[in-house]
């Protein structure tokens, strides 16, 4: 078992949890927007289906958020938990940020204003690609390839030449994620 790291102090928003494999880039990516947002948590590292994990998610995914409202030893009634990325983003955007006053990290929902309900849209849209595109492709089709022969002793040249077709397909993605970006900028910078 390993001890939990604090970033920030507890405070009166409760204790809020994060629970994942420091590695997992979901799990980074949620430690990123709460450290982005200044939001104070307490990152407990554990394996996807471990025994802990699968307690508060019963598939055994990660990342994994627990919003202890009422502090550490808060009641099960007043304490959320959330496994999915995308579900956890919004629940960090839409309660937590307001609790700190802090801006969010996706657009604001205007009622009423299309434009609002678009720019949100195609936020979502932009996490959904990269995490059903890019992710894959670096996790699966080339770290996990990577790391299993680095296990097996090959060099980082030899591992990049055998993955050189996954390499180029990570580098295209990225170029597509990067033209993207700077697409958006733009309308970023007209809407600050």
């Amino acid at each position: 078992m390993t001890t939990p790291e604090i970033h920030h102090a507890p405070s009166e928003r409760g204790t809020i949890e994060l629970i994942g494999p420091s590695h997992c880039t979901f799990t980074r990516s949620i430690a990123l927007a709460l450290h982005e947002l200044g939001i104070p948590y307490i990152a407990i590292h554990r394996a996807p289906h471990s025994a802990d994990v699968r307690s508060l998610n019963p598939y055994g995914l990660t990342p994994v958020l627990r919003h202890r409202q009422e502090g550490l030893y808060a009641s099960p009634e007043t304490t959320v938990v959330l496994s999915a990325s995308h579900a956890v983003r919004r629940y960090i955007d839409e309660h937590l940020a307001p609790l700190c006053s802090r801006s969010t990290l996706t657009p604001p929902l205007r009622v009423g204003d299309a434009k609002s309900v678009v720019e949100r849209s195609k936020c979502d849209a932009w996490i959904e690609s990269i995490s059903h595109t890019l992710f894959p492709a670096i996790e699966a089709g080339y770290v996990g390839s990577a790391l299993q022969m680095r296990k097996n002793g090959a060099d980082g040249e030899t591992i990049n030449v055998a993955l050189e077709l996954e390499l180029n397909r990570v580098q295209a993605l990225l170029e597509i994620v990067e033209s993207q970006a700077k697409a958006a900028e733009p309308a970023r910078q007209e809407g600050s």
